[in-house]
């Protein structure tokens, strides 16, 4: 058999370092671009209301506790009521809604209960 008379190119150490540095500082600046927008908007304080209301009417239900109240937590104000159905003995509206600091509506969970 024969030699083989090619040279191999490759990159050097240096090359590759470099390449790897560039890359990793887009995945930086798109992570920062993507958290400054998650959190520029009330969505997130929306995604947080609805978590946050889905424990509390899990609370309620397994307790069958159903009690007017106010919450705070983390500047959303959080208010239980119930009410009566439309004139209907035997059920309430169970309700849980959400605001922000400046009383702008973030979520709301209405239930009908039978008592």
């Amino acid at each position: 058999m024969g030699k083989l008379n090619y040279k191999l190119k490759s990159a050097t150490l240096i090359e590759a370092l470099v390449a790897i540095i560039i890359v990793m500082l887009a995945f930086v600046m798109a992570i920062y671009i993507y958290t400054g927008v998650m959190f520029s908007d009330n969505g997130f304080q929306k995604l947080k209301a609805v978590s946050t209301i889905r424990k509390i009417e899990a609370d309620a239900k397994e307790n069958d506790n159903y009690i007017e109240g106010k919450i705070s937590l983390d500047s959303i104000t959080y208010v239980k009521t119930v009410n009566k159905f439309k004139g209907i003995n035997w059920a309430v509206v169970y309700s849980v809604k959400a605001k922000d600091c400046n009383g702008k509506k973030l979520a709301t969970y209405n239930e009908i209960i039978s008592h």
